[in-house]
């Protein structure tokens, strides 16, 4: 299924220049012809005002058949399918996103305190019990340095510390 050459096909049939669908969808003609090209990488909200401005349903669009000609072959319910299958993805990336975004502002807020804690540590002449002073800032900073890294790093670092504890990191 090539999206972009259904769109043009739609379009020439159509006798539309792309400087009226770009018109139409309010984009410059560069921008509507690079957005036309893209096809199949094209949103569902971009594919829906393109359809718009042909004045043709989203289906038509997609298989470049009248809605007759596909519900008569049978890719209708396929092509449901697939568009809520999409939608469902779509929403999952969202939902991961936003995982993510929490994920890192609470990682750079962990970060920000270890290292508040390590500045103290070091202006202050605390006596410490076990570990040693130098230790605890050591093990800080390791802590601190592995928010920063790629987990290959990460690990390197880990196998680091577990061979020599007194390592600066």
């Amino acid at each position: 299924m090539d999206i972009s050459a259904n769109i043009k096909s739609i379009r020439e049939a159509k006798r539309i220049k792309q400087v009226e669908i770009a018109t139409f969808l309010k984009v410059e003609p560069s921008n509507y012809a690079k957005l036309e090209k893209r096809g199949n990488k094209l949103t569902i909200e971009q594919l829906e005002k393109i359809a718009g401005a042909l004045g043709v349903g989203l289906l038509e669009l997609l298989t470049g058949e009248p809605p007759t000609a596909v519900a008569d072959g049978g890719r209708l319910k396929e092509l449901e399918a697939r568009i809520k299958e999409l939608e469902e993805i779509r929403e999952i990336q969202r939902e991961l996103m936003t995982f993510l975004k929490d994920q890192i502002r609470e990682t750079a807020e962990l970060g920000k305190k270890i290292d508040t804690m390590i500045h103290e540590v070091e202006k202050e002449d605390v006596e410490f019990i076990a570990p040693t002073k130098q230790e605890y800032l050591n093990l800080m900073r390791a802590i601190s340095s592995i928010g920063k890294m790629d987990n290959g790093a990460m690990f390197r670092k880990i196998r680091a510390l577990d061979k020599d504890p007194q390592n600066e990191p």
